[in-house]
């Protein structure tokens, strides 16, 4: 039968295992959150830019009802997913252009 010390290291092993599991898994949701919180952060930057100049706001009631508002929805939608791409690419492609360290 295994000694109390070995017993206890194995479990103190196993916690460990298992609060780093748990960090990663809180990580991934905070990345979430901030994405989400990016996207609320660009909503009040276009609702102040509206409220500083109007125009932008008319502008775009005009062009949805020359557009017609079911196209200007699917390129808002297609806006909404290339910025996206863009959000989750930038920090890969800022990686990638850093040189490596050994």
């Amino acid at each position: 039968m295994p000694k109390l010390s070995q017993q206890l290291a194995e479990r103190r092993r196993q916690l460990l295992a298992q609060t780093q599991v748990q960090r990663e898994v809180i990580a991934g949701h905070g990345q979430q959150i901030r994405r989400s919180l990016q996207f609320a952060d660009l909503g009040l930057q276009v609702v102040k830019q509206i409220k500083k100049q109007p125009a932008l706001g008319i502008g775009f009631a005009v062009a949805t009802l020359i557009v017609k508002p079911r196209r200007m929805w699917r390129l808002l939608k297609t806006g909404l997913i290339a910025w996206n791409i863009w959000q989750n690419l930038a920090p890969v492609l800022k990686n990638s252009n850093q040189p490596k360290q050994d």
